[in-house]
């Protein structure tokens, strides 16, 4: 007897979706209200085990009583539902309430509270900031993923290359491997500010008008998608 395995491709905001609702969320906005945010907050580390629970920093629900921190609201409705929670990224939690009719606002402003520091020390403090324990390791791990070849520009000066985030750390992406691509330096720079994209459909690179003169000939027209997670690109790009 033949048997016929069938596979289904389930994005993260489907799965989200499968377990959350208008109700349960406007359930847990109310909650929100009524025990305010650090009584919540504490509510929420209790009931997910999770030890001290952070709001958002960029994702908020837009609301007539104002803004409320929309990943805490939406990881808590969820690990109601599924009696359990996985730690989506923010972007995928945002697209699955927008799609059950929420607005949500993707603030990135900076802290009013920066210190004003010197052009030359500015520039340590960003590289002191941005260095994280475990960023040797993931460089270590996608270099050897990518054989030391900017994926890109085909580049091999394992000196140039650096290990950039296809979904960015700034909106939950994490250090595992897969999320990871290998490219060089400024193209990672370029990456970073979109100017650079790829297109989780096909594989084919874009460039932004911009700078497209300079960088046509040295980048792939498109890459193969096999090396890269489909996944991470459309949380990325959409």
């Amino acid at each position: 007897m033949v048997k016929l395995q069938l596979v289904i491709e389930v994005t993260y905001q489907e799965k989200i979706l499968y377990y959350l609702s208008e109700e349960s969320i406007e359930l847990e906005m109310a909650e929100f209200l009524k025990l305010g945010k650090t009584k919540y907050s504490e509510r929420a580390s209790d009931f997910l085990d999770l030890g001290k629970v952070s709001s958002s920093r960029s994702y908020f629900l837009e609301t007539k009583h104002g803004l409320m921190p929309m990943k805490l609201i939406a990881r808590t409705a969820y690990a109601k539902n599924y009696k359990g929670w996985h730690d989506y990224n923010s972007i995928a939690y945002a697209r699955a309430l927008e799609k059950l009719g929420f607005k949500v606002r993707h603030e990135r402003s900076k802290s009013k509270q920066e210190p004003k520091i010197k052009p030359r020390a500015r520039k340590r403090k960003y590289y002191d900031v941005l260095v994280r324990p475990n960023q040797a390791d993931f460089r270590r791990r996608v270099i050897k993923k990518f054989k030391g070849r900017c994926f890109l520009t085909g580049c091999r000066v394992e000196e140039a290359m650096e290990a950039a985030h296809i979904l960015p750390v700034a909106e939950d992406g994490s250090d595992e491997t897969r999320n990871g691509i290998l490219i060089r330096r400024d193209i990672h720079r370029l990456f970073d500010l979109d100017l650079i994209t790829i297109s989780p459909k096909n594989g084919n690179v874009k460039i932004a008008k911009e700078i497209r003169a300079e960088y046509r000939d040295q980048i792939e027209a498109s890459v193969d998608l096999k090396m890269l997670d489909i996944e991470m690109l459309k949380l990325r790009y959409g």
